[in-house]
């Protein structure tokens, strides 16, 4: 009988690892009770940005911004484990550092931008 090929899967189940100032970080896999809440405030920081001239300094794009971290971000407290982190973890991170890590959490869902998952793209 001949062996046939096995895809391993385990990657797309697996943390995405990041530093900042000599912190360590983690996005764990997001199952899909958190993935409905995280796209509802990616959806409306990207219309929040469309409709505004000055996103950078609208209170309510940074609180989303925050939020939307808070739900997927994870900061490492010793050797083994990582805790959540709140909104206000982020006030200190530069806009551009937010931007990037946000990118890995669509990374980390599966989509490569904050666009809606519509429920066809879900199946594929």
């Amino acid at each position: 009988m001949g062996k046939s090929d096995v895809i391993d899967l385990s990657d797309l189940v697996k943390a995405i690892k990041f530093k900042f100032n000599d912190q360590d970080f983690e996005i764990p896999p997001i199952p899909d009770d958190k993935l409905k809440s995280i796209m509802n405030i990616a959806n409306k920081i990207t219309k929040i940005s469309k409709e505004s001239d000055d996103i950078g300094m609208t209170e309510e794009f940074i609180e989303d911004h925050n939020n939307f971290l808070s739900m997927a971000v994870e900061k490492k407290i010793d050797d083994e484990n990582y805790d959540k982190m709140k909104p206000e973890d982020f006030v200190k991170w530069p806009l551009k550092l937010k931007n990037k890590v946000m990118e890995l959490v669509f990374d980390q869902i599966g989509t490569s931008s904050g666009e809606k998952i519509t429920p066809e793209a879900e199946k594929n």
